[in-house]
Parts: C-alpha cells; structure tokens; sequence
C-alpha cells in the first residue's frame, strides 16, 4: 500500500464483528509512518520482496500467515511476485486507475492537450517538437510495455477485482473469466452513513477542479475554459499536493496565477478531513476532467451532496454513471454552455440513483468466503 489513508479505508471496510482479522502492511517506502498505530496490524519492509530471489520467501510466508492477500493499488511492477503468489493463494486486486489512462486515449488525443504540453519538459529551450514526442511517449510507453500482456493475465488470474462501482473492469477489459465477481463494497468506506443523512448542500458558489497533481486531470485544459466563465464562480480550487512532481505543481499553479489571478486557490500541502470538507462544503460545482478512474471518493460526495459534477466525456467514470443512472456534464460543454447548475430535482435524483446503487447492507464476510470456496475450487 503506498498511502496509509488506503489501509485506513480498507481497514474501515473489513473490520467487522464477523471478521477475526491480523494486517500484515507492506509498504514501498519501508517507513512505518503512522501504520503501526493499529495493534493488530504488522508492517513490512517491501523492498526487498519487489528483487525476484525474494519472490519464493515470501509467497510461502505469506501464504503461512494469511488467508488472503489485497493489492492496494495493483501495479505492473508488482506481477512478478503476484504470478507466483496467484497459483496458490487468495489474492484480490485494486486497481491503479492510470492503467485506464491508454485503455482510454489514443496518442493524438493525448497531444491535443494543454496540461501536457505545459507540465512535460515545459521549460525546453528548444521548440514545440520535444514537448510533443514526450506527451506521444507518455502514452505509447504503456502500450509498448512487455508487461502487459502479463498485466492482463493477471486480471483474468484474480479472485476478485475490486471496484467502486461494481465489475466494470470485466468488461472494460474483456475479460472472459466468470468467476471475476465485484464485491460490490464502495472505495469511500462511509458512503452509506453519507446518504442517510440530509446533504451538505453548499455554502459558497467556488469550483472544485481535480483531486491531485496528476497530468491525467488535465487541468490546464478545463483552466482554459474557465478563465472565460469567470463571472459565474466565485474561485476555484485546485488541490495538488500529491500525485505530481514540483514541475507539473508549477506549471499548475502559474498557469491559474496568470488566468485566474484572483479567483484561485491551491492546496499544496495535505489538510485535515474536517479542513478539506469545511472547503469542499464551499464548492457548489466539481470538475474532474480525467480520462482515468480517479477521485471516486470527490464524485460520490459530489453526488450525495448534490453538487453540479462535470466529467470528461471520454472517462471510464463518466460512462459508468450514466450506465447506472446518474447524470453528470460533460466538461467539452463548458465553452458554448458555460457552467450550468443542476436543477434541484436532477440533484435529488442523481443522489436517489447512487442510494440505489449501493446495498443497503454489504456482508464483507460471506462475499469473501464466496471467494475462499472459488479459489479453492478452481486451484
């Protein structure tokens, strides 16, 4: 797990009255930060597990001490260890959603977009063309990658792929194994007790734009459209303190500077849950224009909170909240229609939608002992 909150909310889901559980947390780093908190969790140096020689040595002792094993977020480095701990041991998957960002875009869409040709090598002294190979590499580099024909297998392999919104990675990947199952469990741990109260309807009239610094939330792209609908917000907030390096938060951060000089407001460092909900609680309008899955805790909130929630057209989210009902903007509207509220009813009915969506009660223990009995069935 690279960031404790993952392990928090993971923690959150899984402990249950019905569940005897012992963590054992890797993370990649080594550092126990504040993960040794939890009494019953032991933290591991994953350092050296990533080294083939080590793959033996672990798979056995993991498979010795646990029942099942949760990558939290799955990446390709992590195939590896993870083909030779599938043969004979329970795994589920969480996936990383940048694996959707090739799955989504072809290389001349990603070119025609401003974030990365103002956050790759924007300080080249040379001409446009540098920028434009790199923007092209940034996308055929996953495509061309030895891994992920492996990747896929890996998919095809798991006992379950866990997802926010149900088994969308089956068919979004093709996948033709039956026994790949969502658990059906929300990312965001608390959605339910979200929706059983009234919403947090919003106290301010600011734009909430992107949930890290992340090339993929393109947001230099939707800044462009902003800073000429800027009478119809109050300011817009940008949260990058993570998910970028100091060069893509510059260029972020000089580019609203420049177009939005008064009307921006950047968080660069992490806030505590009540100091980002007191700001989220002034936004009346979400922008997430990425093409990946990314910040489902930010969209469900916006949903069960009746915000206006726009999304790039073209995003994995996006398709699959209007499979399951709720309807969101499209963020290539933005120029001829401006920022456009939702009516009060569409609000209440996209909240309704996602009540529905999610079970009234989730049994975290007969899902997982479904996956047990399958994995032993099919070993």
């Amino acid at each position: 797990m690279d960031e404790e909150k993952f392990f928090e909310t993971t923690f959150k889901i899984f402990n249950q009255d019905a569940l005897e559980n012992h963590w054992y947390i890797s993370c990649e780093d080594g550092k126990k930060k504040q993960w040794s908190k939890e009494p019953l969790a032991t933290i591991i140096d994953f350092a050296d597990y990533k080294k083939e020689r080590f793959n033996e040595n672990l798979k056995n002792d993991v498979i010795r001490k646990s029942q099942i094993t949760i990558f939290h977020y799955f990446d390709a480095k992590y195939l590896p260890f993870y083909h030779t701990l599938v043969k004979s041991h329970c795994v589920i998957l969480q996936l990383w959603g940048g694996d959707y960002t090739a799955q989504t875009l072809r290389p001349s869409e990603l070119l025609g977009r401003r974030s990365f040709e103002e956050c790759i090598q924007p300080f080249s002294k040379t001409n446009a063309i540098p920028s434009r190979i790199a923007r092209l590499y940034y996308d055929v580099k996953w495509l061309l990658n030895k891994s992920r024909r492996s990747y896929l297998q890996a998919l095809s392999e798991a006992n379950h792929v866990g997802l926010e919104l149900g088994d969308f990675e089956k068919h979004f990947f093709n996948l033709r194994i039956n026994r790949i199952n969502g658990m059906h469990i929300p990312y965001s741990a608390d959605i339910r007790s979200v929706l059983e109260v009234e919403p947090a309807l919003p106290n301010g009239n600011n734009v909430l734009l992107g949930n890290s610094a992340a090339l993929t939330n393109s947001h230099i792209d939707v800044l462009e459209l902003l800073k000429e609908k800027r009478t119809q917000f109050a300011a817009c907030i940008l949260p990058l303190s993570y998910g970028g390096n100091e060069d893509v938060v510059q260029s972020i951060s000089s580019f609203a500077e420049k177009h939005l000089p008064s009307q921006h407001k950047i968080l660069n460092t992490f806030l505590s849950r009540e100091e980002y909900f007191e700001i989220l609680n002034s936004c009346s309008i979400v922008i997430m224009n990425h093409t990946r899955q990314q910040a489902l805790g930010n969209i469900l909130w916006a949903i069960a909170n009746c915000r206006t929630l726009y999304l790039n057209p073209k995003g994995v989210i996006f398709n699959r909240l209007r499979e399951i009902g709720i309807f969101a903007h499209s963020t290539h509207a933005i120029p001829k229609n401006g920022l456009q509220p939702f009516s009060m009813s569409q609000l209440i009915a996209n909240r309704d939608a996602l009540r529905q969506f999610y079970p009234e009660k989730i049994d975290i223990k007969a899902s997982l002992q479904e996956i047990l009995n399958t994995q032993h069935a099919t070993k």
